[in-house]
């Protein structure tokens, strides 16, 4: 630098220290993923930035959400954590001649979904829709053995959704949720918006009408959704089944454990035994039923009958003096069926008749139970006492009651006769006062 006035320019000054121009810096991220999903494999889905100028400093990611996602810093491949919005941001530092960038962020949706998990080698591509404005649509699809139709009611899902279906060739996933001794209709009903990469749930259900003529009936259909299975519908004749969708699931058809027994019936055939005889169930769930168990509470007591047009078992080792409830449940190659509504005995009257009936009991109730309308209670009886059902031959009895019948009566008084002797007591008592007032009065008047 050197001052100049009129007479002429002055002495320069020394050189200054160097300086270079710095340059501005910008990032822009890319297309934003649509349709990530929790439980996708980690790299399905990536972000990306680049700088302007271009291939400036090095741009690194980093997620602000690592309970929802997470991300390699150099690649911008995304891990998926949990369902939520994950956030990404994109940073560079700059160069010698750009200084840093402003950062940057990106927001992108995580959803469940039917593909979630799934390997996408396993995937065969059906057919698809794209959902315009408020129209219904149908879909028609096949593999080998099934026949696939969907029904899209209009307004179920928003405009924009593309709507897929697969066929899943791996039975494995359903295997390992849905206990089963089968699965089969493997497929998925996948949905996105093309809009904003989210999955709306249909405002109506959508609905899958499968035909398959390995479907029975009581075969259930279920959903999974996020590894979760969820029952959408149960055959109601072999070879079809119709399901109702609202989220987009993996779909798989298998057999169910059978419905309950109906028609719980008690009869006791001896005081330590009873037995306990039921409907068949409407549905074998698309399983055929091997066999049934019933229940005696408390106690847990069982006994089991084999074959699925078996209708009764006799429960033994009953307790004198015990109330009981029965169930029954029917079992098939899945399992068990729920315990059928629990059943109680009729109240019978203990009292054997002459002729060894139970006296008081409805026709074709048995001796040897006292029955409550809380459940049968069966009193001790000797070995040598006998018990007939009613309308049955006569069978002579041994009237002499064996010792242990002699404990049970007294262990249990009867109140009734007591009443009537404490009744007579009074009586006597009343009439001996009476007689002595007279007395009295006649004795007076002499």
């Amino acid at each position: 630098v050197a001052a100049i006035n009129s007479v002429g320019t002055g002495t320069y000054s020394a050189n200054s220290a160097t300086v270079r121009p710095v340059g501005t810096l910008s990032i822009s991220f890319g297309t934003r993923p649509i349709g990530v999903a929790l439980g996708e494999p980690a790299g399905t889905h990536s972000v990306s930035a680049v700088s302007s100028p271009s291939n400036t400093g090095q741009i690194l990611f980093a997620s602000v959400t690592p309970s929802i996602c997470t991300v390699n810093s150099t690649s911008g491949a995304l891990t998926i954590v949990a369902i939520g919005t994950c956030r990404i941001t994109a940073n560079n530092s700059g160069t010698a001649g750009y200084s840093a960038a402003p950062q940057q962020t990106q927001e992108i949706l995580v959803s469940s979904s039917s593909l979630a998990g799934l390997n996408p080698d396993d995937l065969e591509f059906l057919t698809s829709a794209s959902i315009v404005g408020s129209a219904s649509y149908s879909l028609s699809a096949s593999s080998s053995d099934t026949q696939l139709t969907l029904d899209i009611p209009s307004n179920a899902l928003p405009s924009g959704t593309l709507v897929k279906i697969y066929l899943n060739k791996n039975l494995a996933t359903a295997g390992q949720i849905i206990p089963s001794t089968s699965h089969f209709l493997n497929f998925v009903v996948g949905w996105t918006s093309t809009n904003d990469g989210s999955l709306p749930v249909a405002a109506s259900p959508l609905v899958l009408h499968a035909v398959n003529a390995s479907i029975k009936k009581g075969m259930v259909g279920y959903g999974i959704l996020d590894g979760l299975p969820a029952p959408l519908g149960t055959a109601t004749v072999d070879g079809s089944i119709t399901l109702y969708l609202t989220e987009d699931p993996l779909l798989v058809v298998a057999p169910t454990k059978p419905g309950s027994p109906t028609e719980i019936r008690v009869s006791s055939n001896s005081g330590h035994s009873s037995v306990v005889s039921w409907a068949t169930p409407e549905t074998d769930g698309g399983e055929p039923i091997t066999g049934y168990v019933a229940t005696a509470s408390p106690g847990g007591n069982t006994c089991t009958s084999d074959g699925a047009t078996a209708t009764s078992c006799t429960i033994t080792g009953l307790q004198a003096d015990t109330s009981y409830s029965f169930t029954a449940q029917a079992i098939n190659q899945v399992g068990p069926s729920d315990p059928s509504d629990a059943s109680f005995a009729p109240d019978v009257d203990p009292t054997p008749s002459p002729s060894g009936e139970t006296s008081g009991g409805a026709e074709g109730d048995v001796e040897g139970s006292v029955a409550t309308n809380t459940g049968v209670r069966t009193p001790s009886m000797s070995p040598t006492q006998s018990t007939v059902a009613k309308g049955s031959p006569v069978v002579p009895t041994q009237t002499t009651p064996a010792p242990q019948a002699i404990a049970a009566e007294t262990e249990s008084p009867n109140y009734g006769l007591l009443l009537t002797w404490a009744i007579i007591i009074a009586v006597l008592f009343l009439v001996t006062l009476l007689l002595t007032l007279w007395r009295r009065s006649v004795s007076k008047g002499r």
